[in-house]
């Protein structure tokens, strides 16, 4: 699993909670949900995403995360929104 406590599923991004950041995980869809497995045990589900490249988040995942440099390596988890990017826009006569 990614150090940002997220796995990658079909294209789309599904939250784990933080504490298995760094463990091997194994993931699956099964009865309509995204499932998230370590070992034996079921860790996360989360329902499909709607389309590629959605950042699925359940915020209980990352509560209690430690933002100190000393247990994270100096490495800080942070929360990115999904944006349209700014662009230019102008006509498309040709100036005489």
């Amino acid at each position: 699993m990614a150090r940002d406590a997220y796995v990658s599923w079909q294209a789309s991004r599904y939250s784990v909670p933080w504490q298995y950041v760094g463990k091997e995980v194994w993931v699956r869809e099964q009865a309509g949900q995204v499932e998230v497995h370590y070992g034996g045990e079921r860790i996360a589900a989360h329902p499909p995403a709607l389309r590629k490249h959605q950042v699925i988040t359940e915020n209980a995942h990352h509560q209690g995360i430690s933002l100190s440099a000393g247990s994270s390596g100096g490495k800080i988890l942070i929360h990115m929104r999904e944006m349209a990017p700014e662009v230019e826009s102008r006509p498309l006569a040709v100036y005489a």
